[in-house]
């Protein structure tokens, strides 16, 4: 029996995506320390919020809870050749 394909088109779009990444650094201006997290998702569980919110400020130039800045910024991880 032929199954059909579930592989798209744009595979190597997903597959690169796999291998970039974000780098978020979390800018506390009360205690003036910076903290970069590798995920939002992880930044989230740390600080204990929502990663949307974290999203959200991402993209506004004002700080949450008049505590937090986010400055997120695109990494590329090197891949193997092989």
């Amino acid at each position: 029996m032929d199954y059909p394909s579930v592989v798209s088109p744009d595979l190597d779009k997903v597959i690169e995506s796999w291998r970039s990444g974000i780098k978020l650094d979390v800018i506390d201006l009360q205690t003036n320390t910076t903290t970069s997290y590798s995920s939002i998702r992880e930044a989230a569980r740390n600080l204990e919020m929502s990663h949307s919110t974290i999203r959200k400020y991402s993209k506004m130039d004002s700080p949450y809870l008049e505590r937090y800045k986010f400055k997120l910024s695109k990494i590329n991880i090197p891949t193997s050749a092989g």
